[in-house]
């Protein structure tokens, strides 16, 4: 049985309504609504709250079939894949700024000025790209703050390869 199921089951057995559970839990109708029907799941600390108000355990709550042991092991195989799929936008950056950097370091590589403008394009976009997934990730401290600095850096140097570009 999904717990959604089972949510609803043990709302109608205390004859609640879902505005009347919502209330007791602090979150909408909508919430218990979208809980009931599988939209969502609750997390763990709704689901303690909901083994108290409902005076059972939380293995009579979860485990009998339940499909919410499963959603939460998912969702931590995704937190860890975003960690690396976040931080993919700051290493192309740096990436493609060595790219611009080496004509000025290495005189054996070089590359056309339509090429060096295509990269600069590129990178701000790239950078505006991590700068968009910041304001979506504002519950990760950890990338906002590496996000932000990275941004103020690698623009400080693509604008002194720009430079340099133009002066040299």
């Amino acid at each position: 049985m999904e717990v959604g199921t089972k949510l609803r089951q043990q709302r109608q057995q205390h004859d609640w309504t879902q505005a009347e559970l919502a209330e007791r839990l602090f979150v909408s109708v909508k919430t218990i609504s979208n809980w009931e029907n599988g939209r969502t799941v609750p997390d763990v600390e709704v689901m303690l709250q909901l083994s108290k108000v409902y005076a059972i355990s939380l293995d009579d709550l979860l485990m009998e079939g339940s499909d919410w042991v499963d959603d939460i092991k998912s969702k931590e195989q995704l937190a860890g894949i975003k960690k690396w799929a976040l931080l993919s936008p700051i290493i192309t950056n740096l990436l493609l700024m060595c790219m611009l950097y080496f004509p000025s370091l290495f005189k054996s590589f070089s590359i056309s000025d339509n090429m060096f403008y295509l990269l600069f394009l590129v990178i701000c976009a790239n950078t505006i790209s991590a700068q968009h997934t910041m304001k979506q990730m504002k519950n990760v401290r950890w990338y906002r703050r590496t996000a932000h600095i990275s941004t103020w850096v690698i623009l400080a140097f693509v604008l002194v390869a720009l430079l340099m570009k133009r002066l040299g």
